[in-house]
């Protein structure tokens, strides 16, 4: 009997084995989706495009939808896997059953108490009983968590910082780009992070709407820093910022994002579709994205790689997902501002990946794109910024020079200092 009962529990065990590697099969490409939305959501390098894009909108919906389609997996598996589980569940109380019927049995004929390793068989019987019902039920229990948990999740993408939740709701709305571009001023502004001896101290300066300024200085001078401010990604210690002749703070939080395109020299890629990569700040048709990608030279690179715009972009999902360097990397950054108009485009080197003939040429044509927007370039290649209205020279959280090409090469400063020696290194 027990070998029988070993040969049958072997055979329905491995038909339940089938039907739950398939059920996994399918499951683990939904939770490794999961656990890329989750870890896009909290890691630091993406924070500002989740604050200043529509990265939050794709990253929600992969959530939302790589958990629903896990739990229409588990439901559709629910019954074979339970079959299987109850047809073996059921063999082994068949079996114990026996076992107690023959104790049972053995009491009342022999009308003696039962010994130890009988009692002991009824315990396991019991036991086994318990582990049936205990593994039915973990499995409803499973698919019910499955759908918690993506209710309580959805908190944390929807969590706003300090900054969105003292967002006044009578914010004013920034004038669309297309009613012209913005200009900026900032008044004795002053700004230091927590646990840090680094500082922005006195910032002055304003930029007229429309004009092409530069941004220069060593690693660590503030420019990045200066950058997060204008996009209330923290707020200013001291002073103010206006944009447009009024405080930033007074302008809804969303609005002014909005309004400004940003590309940093990190440019940050994401597991979805190219066309997504290049939606993070509207929703253009394929024929705008396909003359976008011709206007900045990313078609070849796609024919290369037997690539669309419906092609993944990274392998983490897709085996057919395409590979891109830094520099085609910062070319689709770039081509994220090219989907609509703006009053503000913050570039942080964001070609500086490129040879510098590719730079020039990129960096023209998006200026020429963006003849209304004012701009502000932060360059450590600095023949790029020689066509800038005026290039301010940072070093140490405060503005050292401010001036133009030609000014501030005739007065032989820091700036002058700086191009010598990058001339030097390109004349050798």
């Amino acid at each position: 009997m027990t070998v029988a009962m070993l040969i049958v529990a072997t055979f329905i065990e491995v038909r339940r084995n089938k039907y739950y590697i398939k059920r996994q099969e399918e499951i683990v490409p939904k939770d490794r989706r999961l656990d890329y939305a989750h870890r896009v959501s909290y890691q630091r390098e993406y924070s500002a495009d989740m604050k200043s894009t529509s990265l939050r909108k794709f990253i929600v919906e992969m959530y939302n939808n790589s958990a629903n389609e896990k739990v229409g997996v588990m439901k559709r598996f629910v019954r074979p896997v339970l079959s299987w589980m109850f047809a073996q569940n059921f063999m082994a109380l068949i079996y114990n059953a026996g076992i107690m019927i023959y104790i049972s049995f053995s009491i009342i004929v022999s009308g003696t108490i039962v010994g130890v390793g009988k009692f002991a068989g009824l315990t396991a019987a019991n036991i086994q009983l318990y582990n049936a019902l205990s593994g039915f039920f973990n499995l409803i229990s499973q698919v019910n968590n499955i759908g918690m948990y993506v209710e309580h999740v959805k908190p944390f993408f929807e969590a706003q910082s300090v900054i969105e939740t003292n967002t006044s709701p009578d914010g004013q709305e920034l004038q669309p780009a297309a009613d012209g571009a913005f200009s900026l001023e900032l008044q004795g502004v002053s700004f230091g992070y927590q646990n840090s001896n680094f500082a922005l101290r006195n910032i002055n300066l304003r930029i007229s709407a429309g004009e092409r300024v530069a941004i220069v200085g060593e690693n660590g001078a503030g420019k990045t820093t200066l950058f997060k401010l204008l996009l209330r990604l923290y707020d200013v210690n001291e002073g103010q910022i206006l944009v447009n002749g009024v405080p930033i703070n007074t302008y809804d939080i969303h609005s002014l994002r909005n309004k400004i395109g940003v590309a940093f020299q990190n440019s940050n890629l994401y597991a979805l579709p190219l066309a997504d990569n290049l939606k993070m700040y509207g929703s253009p048709d394929d024929d705008k994205l396909a003359e976008i990608i011709i206007d900045v030279n990313m078609h070849s690179f796609l024919l290369k790689s037997n690539a669309d715009i419906n092609t993944e972009v990274t392998k983490e999902f897709s085996e057919d997902g395409i590979i891109m360097s830094e520099g085609e990397a910062q070319k689709v950054a770039i081509s994220r501002l090219l989907v609509k108009d703006f009053g503000l485009l913050l570039l942080d080197e964001p070609s500086s990946s490129l040879d510098p003939i590719a730079e020039h040429e990129l960096m023209q044509y998006v200026y020429d794109r963006a003849h209304s927007t004012t701009s502000i370039l932060i360059a450590h290649r600095l023949s790029t910024v020689r066509d800038a209205d005026r290039i301010y020279v940072m070093d140490g959280g405060t503005i050292a020079e401010v001036g133009s090409h030609d000014e501030l090469m005739a007065a032989k400063g820091k700036y002058f200092e700086m191009f010598t020696m990058q001339s030097e290194n390109y004349l050798r």
